[in-house]
Parts: C-alpha cells; structure tokens; sequence
C-alpha cells in the first residue's frame, strides 16, 4: 500500500487502506506519496490507479531520493507521471495524452534495467510511434529521473484529486470499476488492463 509517512503526504486523506490517496481541497500541490512496501527490486512491474480527478491528479514514479512536494509539477528532478494533460517529466511536460477523465485507468509497465516506462489510459499506451512495454518499442527514459523507482499518487493543485492503487492485490477499485480478471505471467494479480508479457504485479 502507499505510505503516509513520506513523501511529503501532509494534504492527503488516505483510505482503503492507504490504497486510495486524495489531496486537499485548496491545497497548493504540495502533496505526494509513494509505496516503500517494496522497493522495486524486480525488473519490471506494473501497476494501475483510477483517477479521481483528471485536473490534478499525478500517477506515476519518483526516484527514492526524493522528498516532499508536489511530485509532478513543483519538484525539478526525480519524477515523471500523468499530470493533467501531459506526461510530464523532471517538471517539464515530455507528451500531451489522449483525454481522459475522472474513473479511467492509467497503467504504469516499469522496466528498471532498461530504465524506461510506459504509461497507459484504460490500456492504451500513451506516446508517438510504437508503444508496447512487452517489446521494449517506446517508452520514456527515466536514466535522467533516478534509478531506484516508486510508484506515487501526487496531488498537483488544488483541486481534490488523486486516486485509488491497484497493485494486484483488487481490481474494483474499492468497488468503482468491473474488475478486468487480468493475471500477471505468474498467476498473480487482478488488474483491469492487460498485464504486458514479462511485467510482474506487486502483489504476491
């Protein structure tokens, strides 16, 4: 689950179990949280979050290293995620996304060797060209972001936003969403997107 204690989480609300992370109401984005349950020794994993709201919200990664903020938009280095519009990295917008909107699905694929990531909406890869994470096709460089990644709800304005994690262990969404049935290649995982081949959930 996400932990309260770092990242800077003095904004959040938590709930479901510290599963779902949501800012405050006229914050000034300076919340973020990660998940330190696992330190992300594995190649690659992937991880999913519903989208609370589509104007604030940040999913993505940051680099262990880093420490309070708003992990998106008001830190310069060792982020990149979904923020609004955008894939924005090191605070500098890297892609514009296809639209989306509260209640979707944004899946990450993170390969730590090859340090790159991948993001979806609803499991279509964002980005120009190829993207598909199975096969190494596209992606975004994260050697420039850090080297030991993990995965954060931000809160990037504010608005109430941030979202719900699904690392595998339940695929509703706390009862929001049909849960897709989809397994990593190990049996494990209940995620609402397709996991990419040789991606692993972070629930066991």
């Amino acid at each position: 689950t996400t932990n309260y204690l770092s990242g800077g989480a003095t904004q959040g609300t938590f709930s479901e179990g510290n599963l779902k992370v949501v800012g405050a109401a006229g914050g000034t984005g300076s919340a973020a949280y990660m998940n330190e349950s696992a330190t992300f020794t594995m190649d690659k994993f992937y991880v999913e979050a519903r989208i609370e709201d589509n104007s604030g919200s940040q999913i993505g990664v940051m680099d262990e290293t880093y420490f309070g903020g708003s992990f998106g938009a008001l830190n310069s280095s060792g982020t990149i995620c979904v923020n609004a519009t955008t894939i924005k990295k090191n605070n500098t917008n890297i892609f514009t996304l296809d639209s989306y909107s509260a209640g979707d699905i944004i899946g990450i694929a993170m390969n730590q060797t090859s340090q790159k990531i991948w993001f979806s909406i609803n499991g279509d890869y964002q980005g120009s060209g190829t993207q598909n994470p199975a096969t190494g096709d596209g992606g975004y460089d994260t050697s420039d972001v850090g080297t030991n990644m993990f995965f954060a709800i931000g809160d990037g304005g504010s608005s109430v936003s941030g979202g719900i994690a699904n690392f595998g262990q339940e695929g509703s969404f706390a009862g929001t969403k049909t849960a897709g049935g989809n397994a990593d290649a190990n049996g494990h995982g209940d995620f609402f997107s397709a996991v990419p081949s040789g991606y692993y959930s972070l629930c066991t």
